[in-house]
């Protein structure tokens, strides 16, 4: 079953009315010399090894961005929340000095239901015959599958490929992933240039708006400040984290750059921790402490971290 000639779907039902409920399928595509263009402009190396994973950079489209940060449904039933948020920005005094200052507003808005990112990885695999495969890491059984994840895998592909095929069990069992550098960048030892640094923030673009990047700016100076002894940024789907690690203490920071984040305290091996998705980094066991950004994270923050 192909699907395909449509941007996006809202039902599912329409498209698995003809499959077994008793069959185990993947989501995926064969793969021609038009879809390892695809992939290789996604983020995967020209050699396709089987079990390299990656999570789709959010820059691809709403499915994408969905898919890394999740989302929200607005709950009109229910009585309005208090919400704040923070932006930085340069005023001057009466003196014509100019000043740095952060600014947090607080505002009455309508109730929002936190929506979990999927995190959808696409995967390479191959079938016994050879012939190779980029599929979604879930194998789909439809009498237990999520309708509104298969929907969303489904959209992800469209958004992608253009199109997505159901696949029959020939493939055998997803591979245990290979591949942690096409999440993570381990930058050299020793300290950021200060360019590379602001190339790095500036290339979040939408991401994180300009007062916010620049308070990410700030963080970042102030974790450099503490010595740690690497660092990892993320890419493809992981773009806008950042590790810290300090290796002497057996703790690591996970950074953010999207408002409304925490600075996530980490305790464990990085090896270890360099496998996980996000969702599990923060949900684990590993982390220790969360620091909210706001005024006092610089405090908290270096009380965590003494150098």
């Amino acid at each position: 079953m192909i699907i395909k000639g449509v941007k996006s779907i809202r039902k599912v039902e329409p498209y698995i009315e003809n499959l077994s409920e008793n069959e185990n399928y993947y989501l995926g595509l064969k793969i021609d010399d038009t879809v390892k263009e695809k992939l290789v402009h996604l983020g995967f190396s020209n050699e396709l090894p089987d079990g390299d994973a990656l999570l789709p950079d959010v820059k691809n489209g709403k499915f994408s961005k969905f898919n890394t940060l999740g989302g929200f449904r607005l709950r009109r039933d229910l009585p309005k929340e208090d919400y704040c948020y923070s932006y930085s920005r340069d005023i001057e005094d009466w003196h014509g000095t100019n000043h740095y200052v952060i600014i947090t507003r607080c505002i009455k808005r309508i109730a929002r239901e936190k929506l979990q990112a999927p995190e959808v990885e696409l995967l390479l695999n191959s079938n016994v015959s050879g012939e190779q495969f980029i599929i979604a890491n879930y194998q789909i059984n439809l009498q237990t599958i999520d309708q509104n994840l298969l929907k969303h895998i489904i959209n992800l592909f469209l958004e992608l490929f253009g199109y997505v095929e159901f696949l029959k069990k020939d493939l055998n069992t997803i591979p245990k992933i290979n591949n942690i550098t096409l999440r993570w960048e381990v930058l050299p030892k020793g300290e950021l240039p200060w360019n590379q640094k602001d190339e790095y923030i500036k290339s979040l673009g939408k991401l994180a708006a300009k007062g916010q990047r620049r308070m990410l700016s700030d963080r970042l100076d102030i974790v450099e400040d503490l010595k740690p002894n690497f660092r990892a940024v993320g890419i493809n789907g992981y773009r806008g984290y950042i590790i810290y690690g300090f290796e002497d203490k057996n703790i690591f920071v996970f950074e953010s750059a999207f408002y409304g984040n925490a600075t996530y305290i980490i305790e464990g091996r990085w090896e270890d921790i360099s496998k996980l998705t996000k969702a599990e980094i923060i949900q684990s066991g590993l982390c220790k402490h969360r620091l909210i950004h706001d005024k006092n994270w610089e405090n908290r923050i270096k009380k965590l971290l003494p150098k």
